[in-house]
């Protein structure tokens, strides 16, 4: 795999969320995080010298950026979205266990590039 093929499979990965979940960026879930990551990684990707794992720091960069901005939305799904007065200033899970997945493979791309 090299820096397209990744940035390849993180855009699919982002478009996979949005058609099988039918949201959008914007309605606080894990697609905030991840399309954010898919942004950062694919701009980086393009860029002269980027390795695999310049590729996913960008990504992970990103998607937290797109869980802190989660804080500020209203829920729409979910049980969130029952108490969405409450999860205001709090981050959406979806959008963390998204950032998590990015640095897992960031992890793993490190120990191979090693």
């Amino acid at each position: 795999m090299g820096p397209e093929e990744l940035t390849d499979y993180l855009n699919g990965f982002t478009e996979g969320i949005r058609k099988r979940g039918k949201c959008s960026p914007g309605d606080r879930t894990i697609l905030d995080a991840m399309a954010a990551g898919a942004e950062r990684a694919s701009i980086r990707g393009r860029e002269a010298g980027a390795t695999l794992t310049s590729i996913m720091e960008a990504a992970v960069e990103g998607a937290g950026e797109g869980v802190e901005v989660t804080k500020q939305m209203v829920p729409k799904y979910g049980k969130a979205a029952v108490f969405a007065a409450r999860a205001i200033g709090t981050a959406d899970q979806g959008a963390i266990a998204g950032l998590y997945m990015l640095m897992g493979l960031l992890r793993s791309i490190r120990k191979l590039e090693e």
